[in-house]
């Protein structure tokens, strides 16, 4: 709720890899490396943050994560993708101290994509991701919506939960020499619990983008994307497709 916000800071360092080794037949298995030390700075005299129900790492936490990861990526480019299909699943399990207390979590992730050239110049491009979380997962290390690549429209980490779905859809079209345009939608939401209430409050958002290619042997471009929900906006300039 809008009466509900609070400002707080916080000092953080991050670590995230993936390290992959090619197989046979367009699949890769690698190993995923996570961690973060994060110390957060409230303001004094803020009932809100004495009140907030927030179990693990209120008052910071320091954790390292690791895990198998699988790829299978038929994409005819990594940036900027017009056919072919890819995916990607990476279970991890997690340890560290948080509020003086040891803690043990997991988290695992699915990504799919799929691209269709439905002509020489345009392409319709899905993607579905979900992730999934148990234990005692610390608060910024949740699932979570937002930003410029999963969701647009909503800053990062607007929604935040244990688990989390979201589905993305854009058409991209090229119009004339470096330039073209896209469309795109998105629906999602976070989960207490995904058993209960799967497609109710789903969060939706929806908006448009020009593409600048920058060379005319590569067409990996820089993206203008602006994208609109019920309750914010956002305006982006990125280099490479969302996703």
């Amino acid at each position: 709720m809008e009466k509900n916000q609070a400002l707080y800071e916080f000092s953080a360092f991050t670590i995230n890899s993936k390290s992959y080794l090619k197989l046979e037949n367009d699949t890769y298995m690698g190993i995923s490396l996570q961690g973060q030390w994060l110390q957060p700075e409230f303001p004094e005299n803020e009932p809100l943050f004495d009140d907030i129900n927030i179990t693990n790492g209120r008052r910071g936490y320091n954790y390292l994560s690791l895990g198998p990861s699988f790829m299978w990526d038929r994409r005819d480019h990594i940036l900027s993708p017009s056919e072919g299909s890819f995916l990607e699943f990476t279970p991890t399990f997690g340890f560290g101290q948080s509020d003086q207390e040891p803690i043990y979590f997991g988290l695992a992730s699915l990504d799919i994509r799929d691209y269709w050239k439905l002509s020489e110049n345009s392409t319709w491009a899905n993607q579905f991701v979900a992730q999934f979380s148990m234990g005692q997962v610390p608060y910024r290390v949740l699932p979570t919506l937002g930003g410029p690549f999963l969701h647009r429209g909503y800053y990062q980490g607007r929604f935040r939960d244990r688990h989390l779905m979201i589905l993305q859809s854009e058409f991209r079209q090229h119009i004339i020499g470096r330039f073209g345009i896209v469309a795109f939608a998105s629906a999602g939401r976070v989960y207490s619990n995904v058993s209960n209430d799967l497609v109710k409050d789903i969060h939706l958002a929806a908006g448009g983008g020009l593409r600048f290619r920058i060379s005319k042997n590569d067409r990996t471009n820089v993206r203008f994307d602006y994208s609109f929900t019920p309750d914010s906006n956002g305006f982006y300039i990125y280099f490479a497709e969302s996703f």
